[in-house]
Formats: C-alpha cells, structure tokens, sequence
C-alpha cells in the first residue's frame, strides 16, 4: 500500500458527478499539487490490484496517512482521529455526507458506514482546510470516496470484479461483487460485499468480544445526462450484526443504515459550473450487555436501542473572479438522535437521548487563484449557524439514574444557538523548480456535539473513549475555537520527494471530560465535559524515492503531536505518539512485493487529571506480494506483524469483558500474526 498526496482537483471538487479532466495520482509516493492546497492533503488507495487487506475496516488505512490516527473500540468500531484531535472534532464525509452515529459511544461511527472494499479513495485534510470541504470542526477532513459513475461516448460497455479473501486472525472472511454497465446516456452500477469473523487473536492470544458475526454493504448507483446537466444518484444500505466492542459497556448487536445520495453538476456559460448535493441517511442500532459477553455478577441484562438520522443539502457555483476562480456555497444539515435504555427483565425503561436534534446551515467563499508569478493563494470565509435541542425526558427515571438529574434536566432550557465564522488564508511559493513554500492561517470552529451537551446524568457514553469512566454532558458548553498556523515544504531531489508540514493549534473552549465531586459506581470521579484552553503543535515528515527506471520505491512517514490543556497545566488527553511507517517495494512484471515497518514510541505525555495510563513503544514488520494471474486475476498474500509482537495502541480503549487473553481494565491489544489472502478477478 503506497501513500500518495492526492492531486487538487480530486481533494478539493465539492461533489463534481463527472470531472472534465479526470485526476491522477502520480506514482511516486509523496508529490506536489498543482492548486494552492495544503501540502499535507494526502491519500491512500483502499485497494490497488494485488494489494488486498481481507477483514479490515476503512478506518485502518488511516494509518497509512501522516498525522492521521485510528482510535479502535472494537472489530468494526474505528473513530477517526487527525493531529491528535478525535471523534467529533474530525469532520469525516462519505462520499460527501455527514453520518451520525445511532450509538452514544460511536460504535458505529461514520467510517463503519464506508465499505472497505469498494471505497475507492480515503482522503485526509489536516490543519488548513478550504472552507468549502466542510465547517463545524477544528482537526480537518476526512473523506471516503467510492468512484464515481462515467458514461460511455462510445457505446454500452461492461465490467465487474469479484473479491474473496481470507484472514488467520479470527478466520476472516469476505467476499464482494461489482457489476457496472454505461453508455453515452447512462450508467449503472450495483455492488456488495459481506464480511464475518471470529475474536481476533493478539500476540498472547485470543482477544473476548472482538467478533464480528456478520457485515455486509451494498451500493445502487445511477448515472444520466440530462442537456449539460449530469446527475447520480446512490442508494445504500448496511447490515451489521453481533459486532463486539470489549472497551464499551454494550455490543453492536443490530445495526440497519439507509441512504440516499444525489449529485449532480451542470457548466454554466462563461466558465461558470453549478453543483448540488441531496442526501438523507437513516440508521436503526440495538446494543445489549448480555449476548456476546457474559454478565458481572448482579448486573442486569440491558439493551439499548437507538436511532439517528441525517439529512443535507449542498449547493456550490463555481466562478471566474480576477485572476483565480470563487466557489460560493450553501450547506444544511438536520441530525437528529434518540436513544433508550431497556431493563430486559422487568421492561422499564429510561431515555438517554430524547429527540436530540442539531440542524446547522452554512454560507461560504472560497477563492483559489491562478499562478501569480511564483505565488498562489487560497482565501475563504465560512459562516455557520448550529442550533441543537432535545426533549424532555419522557420514561422515569430508572436503574439507578438519578431522579434530581432528570428533574434539573426538565425544568432547563435545553435549547442552544452557535454562531461560528471559520476564516482561511494559504500563501504558496514556487521558490525553484524542484522546492515549494507553503505557509497558511484557519480558523476553525466546532459547536458542541448532542452527547457532550445532552448527556443528562452520568453514564458510560463518550462518543468512543472507551476508557471505562462515567462522563456528564453540559448545557453551557462554549463552542471550539481554534486558531492554527501551518508551515511546510515539498522538495524534490532526483528521484527523492521530502515532505516538512509543521503546525501549532490554539483552541480557546477545547471539550473534554474534568473531574467533578461525583464519584461514579467504582468510586471514580465523574467526568463532566467542560471548557478548558488547549495548545497543539507538531508536526509530519512524509518521504519517497522513485526512480523512474528501477522496480524499486520506498516511502514512510513519521509524525508527532503534542497537547497541553492550559487550564489544568496538563496533558490532553489521548494523543497519538511519535509513529511512523517506512516501506519498500518492488514490482517487475506481474510481480507487487511489499515489505514495511511501522512503529510507535512510548507514550509518556498523558493526562495525569484523568489518571492515563502509559503505554510501551512498539515496532512491528509487515509483508504483501501480489501476482498478476493474467489481465483479469489478482492475487495476493500478506502477514502483518510477521513475529507475532503484542503491543497496545496509545489511543485504543480499555477492556471491559472477562475471559479472553486480556484483563478487566487493561488496554485493547493490537492484532498479533494475521496470514490474509485474496483473489480478485474482473470482467
């Protein structure tokens, strides 16, 4: 798997349905863009021919991206986390929506809904983001795109692929199935894929509660030219079943999503282009404490049904204004949350989350401009307005709630309006031939989420921390303010690309969880998410060597992130440590080969008002071959962790589920020894 800096017409389009010029992406692992983006835009293929990773989510190849992060729950439960922020201050897209989350404590985040094995492209846009890819968060933007549909000038064509695959670890097992036909009027596509697999076994051994007992995807699309005018329109659905997540105190034991997804684009005279997008995702989750897992003494049997929805809008007119061209736009979403506790035995109930809604509407500027000698600039401004409500809470309060908590909850005046105004500034120098200076200002805003605002009374929901503690939401919750300032260089040597990105972060209102005077059920203190000033910096070196006349390329990256709440004078909580990949390929002939290390250092920077835990560095080696059968059949063979190393991820959670290899209360580890092979054949 090659990193590569994704082109800026690829990263940067507001959901073009068909590009006049298609975009590529060079072969070399780290390149120059040829719009004034931010150099750390990167890419990674989810699946090139011969390259396959059998039983992987799409959150995974997040950490084949500089500066990007997973923060692992569970199998098929992987929160997105860019420069050392995580969950909701990351804004993620599939194939331009936004998804909430049925589940309080994000096992089901957006990624779930992204199917591995068709998602043509995942995108991260760190630090300075065009205010046009999205507002209302301060980390970046994370994309998943699946290919867009194109038509056939030329006359009806077809084509399709079938993949299978196979993973020791918890003898995974998938398959999937593509078949696309299009003319010069139209195009078709339907695609699926499915996906099981047992508890996973770590370097010590079989990891409770981390399988998954079915996931399946399937894709609709339709594609037709009207006039100019050229639309698409997407119809998914997902299928997840008897998922666990050990570091949670409920399973994934149903979970149904639903989407609807229309673009389109039409050129307009004078250069001018029109583009829009409509779509609605509908998701029904149930979660329960006894299925997968086997109940604590004296505990009850819960469940925990749940649903979200959301619905957007995205309209954008692109422009010639001077010498550059402007994107004027218009965004809304409505989300909406509710979420209900169920006593199995006795029938009572309690609402966690009752008609939670949060509805956000946006206007935006974005100027991009031509060469203007050895400079280009990007200039954006982004207004945005958040208003999120919640109900009262119907059913009494019940097992063990408090009944003052839902009484204050009540009688409070549960509705909030956020103004926020994201501004962006990026300055690019060509200072020779082979070295380009990038230096840019954004800021980014992020109202509060429905969780850290309407959670009521102390409960395990997090939005995916994981960390075995009690968290309480806010009604006065400011929102997140954070001023960034980005500096990098890509410089080209011969056959060598080196890559600098540095960044500082200041967030004014940064949420987190602080310490209250209420303990919860195992004597902790409850964490209340609050207000605080927080500062990050650090950066990412991204590098590669590609000669043009040699089968072999090596690539990797390192990055570091740094965090200090500067209220408590502490750590923030849960960053990533030093972590890099280097990797080193061959290819001649039908022949792909792969061998790469990724490694980690020790995580001493941790937040001592939370009581973290440390966590060891670790280094494991990774190897893939793929072999061309011929012109339509891949396949591939690949272990990762070759010596079968166990080592905990700084980020992941902690285990609540006895049996299995891994105490109650110490942290998730990684996958040990995994032999994946896959088949791939197209048609």
């Amino acid at each position: 798997m090659r990193l590569k800096i994704l082109t800026a017409a690829a990263a940067l389009a507001c959901s073009p349905l068909y590009a006049q010029t298609t975009p590529t992406l060079d072969t070399v692992t780290v390149t120059a863009t040829s719009l004034p983006v931010p150099l750390g835009v990167s890419s990674v293929e989810m699946s090139p021919p011969g390259m396959l990773r059998p039983g992987q989510d799409t959150a995974s190849f997040l950490n084949d991206i500089p500066g990007a992060s997973v923060v692992r729950n569970g199998g098929q439960t992987g929160i997105a986390a860019l420069r050392g922020l995580l969950g909701d201050k990351v804004g993620v897209r599939v194939d331009g929506m936004q998804i909430t989350p049925a589940c309080p404590n994000h096992m089901d985040p957006p990624l779930h809904y992204a199917d591995p094995l068709w998602t043509e492209r995942l995108t991260a846009l760190p630090g300075i983001v065009p205010v046009s890819e999205g507002g209302d968060q301060i980390a970046g933007v994370i994309r998943a795109d699946t290919p867009l549909l194109e038509l056939s000038p030329q006359g009806w064509r077809r084509s399709g692929a079938v993949d299978a695959g196979y993973g020791s670890s918890g003898g995974a097992r998938s398959l999937g199935l593509k078949a696309e036909a299009s003319g010069p009027q139209a195009a078709v596509r339907f695609q699926a894929s499915g996906l099981t697999r047992s508890n996973y076994d770590s370097g010590l051994g079989s990891v409770a509660d981390t399988g998954v007992g079915s996931s399946a995807h399937s894709l609709f699309s339709v594609a037709t030219q009207t006039g100019a005018a050229l639309w698409q329109l997407d119809l998914a659905a997902d299928r997840s079943r008897n998922a666990g997540t050990p570091t949670l105190p409920m399973d994934m034991i149903e979970d149904d999503a639903r989407r609807l997804n229309l673009r389109g684009s039409v050129p307009l005279s004078g250069g001018q282009a029109l583009s829009w997008q409509v779509y609605r995702s509908d998701i029904t989750h149930l979660m329960d404490n006894y299925s997968l897992r086997p109940l604590n003494p004296g505990s009850l049997r819960m469940q925990a049904p749940a649903e979200s929805s959301d619905t957007g809008a995205k309209l954008v007119w692109a422009l010639p204004l001077g010498p550059g061209r402007l994107k004027l736009g218009t965004e809304y979403v409505a989300s909406s949350l509710d979420v209900l506790q169920r006593n199995v035995m006795s029938g009572a109930t309690q609402d966690s989350f009752n008609n939670a809604t949060r509805d956000r509407g946006a206007l935006f500027a974005d100027w991009w401009s031509d060469q203007l000698g050895p400079w280009r600039y990007n200039a954006g401004v982004r207004a945005e307005r958040v208003h999120t409500n919640a109900d009262a809470l119907s059913a009494p309060a019940a097992m063990g709630m408090s009944l003052a908590d839902r009484n204050a909850f009540n009688a409070a005046s549960r509705s909030r309006s956020d103004t926020l105004v994201d501004v962006t500034l990026l300055a690019r120098y060509q200072l020779s031939g082979s070295t380009t200076l990038e230096a840019g200002y954004a800021r980014k805003n992020r109202a509060p989420s429905l969780i850290e605002r309407y959670l009521w009374s102390p409960m395990s929901s997090s939005a995916g921390l994981a960390d075995g503690r009690s968290y309480l939401g806010n009604l006065n919750l400011q929102p997140e303010t954070a001023n960034e300032i980005d500096v990098g260089a890509d410089i080209q040597a011969g056959d060598f690309t080196i890559k600098p990105t540095l960044f500082v972060n200041q967030v004014s209102h940064y949420i987190t969880g602080l310490p209250t005077a209420r303990k919860d059920a195992s004597g902790q203190p409850v964490l209340q998410f609050s207000n605080v000033d927080a500062r990050l910096w650090g950066g990412e070196l991204a590098w590669g060597w590609a000669p043009a006349s040699s089968p072999w390329s090596a690539d990797g990256f390192v990055a570091l992130t740094r965090g200090k709440n500067r209220t408590t004078d502490d750590a923030l909580y849960r960053l990533a440590p030093l972590t890099g990949l280097a990797g080193v390929n061959w290819t001649q002939g039908p022949w792909a080969l792969r061998a790469e290390t990724r490694f980690a250092a020790a995580q001493t920077q941790v937040s001592r008002l939370v009581r973290q835990a440390t966590t060891p560095g670790w280094g494991i080696i990774n190897l893939r071959a793929g072999y061309a059968l011929n012109k339509t059949t891949d396949i591939s063979l690949g272990v990762g962790n070759l010596f079968d190393r166990y080592y905990v991820n700084a980020q992941d959670g902690i285990n609540r589920v006895a049996g299995g290899s891994v105490p109650v209360g110490a942290a998730i580890p990684a996958v040990g020894r995994n032999v994946t092979l896959a088949l791939q054949a197209r048609f």
